[in-house]
């Protein structure tokens, strides 16, 4: 097998794919990036800008323009940690509100999506083991 395929076909599906997405983000003023760190703060509540720089695999200062930018939304507020230095980050209730109603929108975008193209549970699940193996083995190496 010709493995430059399955890099080739990840990235030819994640543009129509975020195109897909962003009406469901207009609508909340958001776009993806602040989308991806806005969700990682809803996974992650109390965390600090320099985890969701490692876990997001984003500069810290992309990360603190986008913050800024979220706290300026009034979707996520900024406490000071036990070590002063850190700042926590958590989702205000407004920003609870959208994190629950855009998550919850793109799931059925994505199950339609899914039913649409018939892929068997089996299949989807291969998809996912191969990528997240895929992802673990770039994020060792970064």
């Amino acid at each position: 097998m010709d493995y430059t395929q399955v890099f080739d076909n990840f990235t030819r599906l994640y543009r129509p794919y975020i195109k897909y997405v962003t009406p469901i983000l207009e609508h909340y003023d958001l776009h993806t990036g602040q989308w991806l760190v806005l969700k990682d703060i809803g996974q992650h509540d109390q965390t600090t800008l320099v985890d969701i720089s490692k876990r997001r695999f984003i500069e810290k200062p992309t990360t603190r323009k986008i913050l800024k930018a979220l706290i300026e939304k009034d979707y996520v507020c900024m406490t000071p940690g036990e070590d002063k230095r850190k700042k926590l980050l958590s989702l205000t209730s407004e920003g609870q509100h959208v994190h629950h109603e855009v998550k919850n929108q793109i799931a059925t975008v994505q199950a339609e999506l899914i039913s649409k193209s018939k892929c068997k549970d089996g299949e989807l699940e291969t998809v996912v083991s191969v990528l997240d193996k895929l992802y673990q083995e770039l994020k060792g190496g970064l």
